[in-house]
């Protein structure tokens, strides 16, 4: 709980540190990235999240709104598009093992 409370109280872009479920996470670094990882892990748990992956086919995702950099962002640009197509190519790795 006392995670939530310092974490409501300042500013993330200050300290540099999120919080998830109570847990503190440092914004630049690697147990962060695992984190998002995690979250899109989850998202692609969704039988509709996939199946927007399986229509952009080879479509080059692009994405131009947010900031580049992590001290701005919780997710940035490069981030997010990372994680979209490391799950489209598990998907075709899955789908194609079928």
């Amino acid at each position: 709980m006392a995670a939530k409370v310092d974490g409501a109280v300042k500013n993330w872009r200050s300290r540099g540190v999120l919080y998830w479920r109570g847990v503190a996470y440092k914004r630049v670094g690697a147990e962060y990235q695992k984190l998002i990882e995690r979250a899109y892990d989850a998202l692609y748990t969704a039988e509709s999240f996939r199946a927007a992956l399986r229509a952009a086919g080879d479509a080059v995702f692009s994405h131009s709104l947010g900031h580049n950099r992590e001290n701005e962002t919780i997710l940035t640009t490069r981030e997010f598009l990372r994680q979209l197509n490391r799950l489209r190519e598990r998907l075709r790795s899955e789908e194609g093992k079928k």
